[in-house]
Order: structure tokens, then sequence, then C-alpha cells
């Protein structure tokens, strides 16, 4: 099965456990869905930045901004759209996770497939890596005359 199967067979319904993607250096933790699924979680995803960006103060403001954020982020997503000419695969309720730091999530990462290293479904087991230590030692010395 290549990715390309597993996109297609996803848009017609079918489930599958989390697909994890290797690429750039970071691991990606993420379902594959159908595009409306996608085109969802794009316009989900932008809706709540224009709502936290405003912050209202009130709860009697919150239902306006919340009208304002989610015709800003629809309209955002419908400009973006789907640029097809580039094979790109949607991972969502994604999580990111770097060769270094602390990881986030977000409802939808696009990666082109040209840009993906490895991949792999189903489970798998945590392996803990070789600590290597490290030793330092220093010495004092007296300087004369002072």
């Amino acid at each position: 099965m290549n990715l390309r199967s597993l996109m297609q067979a996803a848009e017609t319904g079918a489930q599958f456990p989390p697909l994890k993607v290797m690429a750039g250096g970071a691991l990606y933790i993420g379902y594959v869905g159908t595009k409306a699924q996608q085109e969802e979680a794009l316009r989900a995803n932008l809706s709540e930045h224009f709502f936290e960006l405003e912050k209202p103060k009130r709860r009697s403001d919150a239902e306006e901004v919340y009208g304002r954020a989610t015709a800003q982020g629809s309209q955002l997503a419908e400009t973006l759209g789907t640029d097809d000419s580039t094979p790109t695969l949607a991972l969502l309720n994604c999580q990111v996770w770097p060769s270094g730091g602390d990881g986030v999530e977000s409802r939808v990462v696009y990666l082109p497939l040209n840009a993906i290293d490895s991949w792999w479904i189903g489970s798998q087991s945590r392996l803990k890596g070789r600590r290597q230590g490290s030793f330092f030692a220093g010495v004092l010395v007296p300087i004369d005359g002072e």
C-alpha cells in the first residue's frame, strides 16, 4: 500500500489507525480524513485563531465575536482553497514532535508527499535512547604574588 492509495481509501470512508510520518526531522501523528473533513478542520482552526485574537471580555460579546471569527475563518479557508498541483497529505488532529523539544497539536497539518521520509501505520514500541554521560574536571591554580 502506498500513501496515495491510503488517501483514496480514506476518501471513501475507510477508517485507519493514526498514521505516523517522518518528515524534516519531525514525527507527525494524525488521521487521514476526507477532503470535506480537511476543509472543516482548516475552517475550525482559522476560526479559533480569529476568536482568540479578539478574546471577548464578556459572555454577551462572545457570540458576536464567534460569528465574526467564524466568517473570517471560512473566508480565509475558501481563499486558501485546495491546490491539487502538489500532492499533499493532510493529517487531522495531528501531533508534531520535532527531534528535540516539546510537540504541538493542530486540527490539520499538510505535508507535501515529496517531503515525507518514511511512514507507518499501526502499533509501535517506544524505545529509550542511550544516555551518554559527560565528565568535566576543573583545576584551580593559585596566582603567586596576590
